[in-house]
């Protein structure tokens, strides 16, 4: 079990076995809301410093990050090892995960709260071992924001990114693509 005190110091949010976040108002230590999402064990909790979301990582090999007021799960990022840790968010948005494999993971959430899912789509480097290069990951893929898979972009999408790329000037090169329909 993880807990994590607000800035405030009137709330407690946890993780615990049962899959769940709680928020617990620390004067009466009344439970105020129950946040379910996770498919696994709750590893550990971080609610960021103007206390509106919390960030938990799970068994279930996700980092999630919730909207403490609606009890939402607003963006998961899903990773192919398992996070095992997790830093708090600095002021400036930032934070850390580690995975099983060893990996540091560096990331900056952007544009939140969002009411509505964006699915952004990219293609990651896989870093080679001792001696190996690396290279870039075959498809370029998305996560599901509901489900948390991961699933190749189809070719159509991909074609209306790379349109509103170069149309937008975007690109520090043209980029050949046909119009969308």
């Amino acid at each position: 079990m993880s807990i994590s005190v607000t800035s405030n110091g009137r709330h407690v949010v946890s993780g615990s076995r049962d899959k769940t976040l709680r928020v617990w108002d620390l004067a009466s230590g009344a439970s105020l809301r129950v946040i379910e999402g996770h498919t696994d064990e709750v590893w550990r909790v971080s609610v960021t410093s103007d206390d509106k979301r919390a960030m938990s990582i799970s068994l279930d090999q996700t980092l999630r990050m919730w909207a403490l007021e609606r009890g939402e799960c607003i963006a998961i990022y899903q990773a192919r090892s398992g996070v095992i840790s997790l830093s708090e968010m600095r002021k400036n948005g930032r934070f850390a995960c580690g995975t099983a494999a060893g990996e540091v993971i560096l990331l900056t959430p952007r544009n939140f709260p969002m009411d509505k899912f964006i699915a952004t789509s990219l293609r990651i480097w896989l870093y080679g071992k001792e001696g190996h290069p690396g290279q870039w990951e075959k498809n370029i893929t998305t996560v599901c924001q509901w489900c948390g898979k991961r699933f190749q972009v189809v070719e159509k999408i991909l074609d209306v990114i790379t349109w509103i790329t170069r149309n937008a000037n975007l690109s520090p090169r043209p980029v050949p693509l046909p119009r969308p329909p």
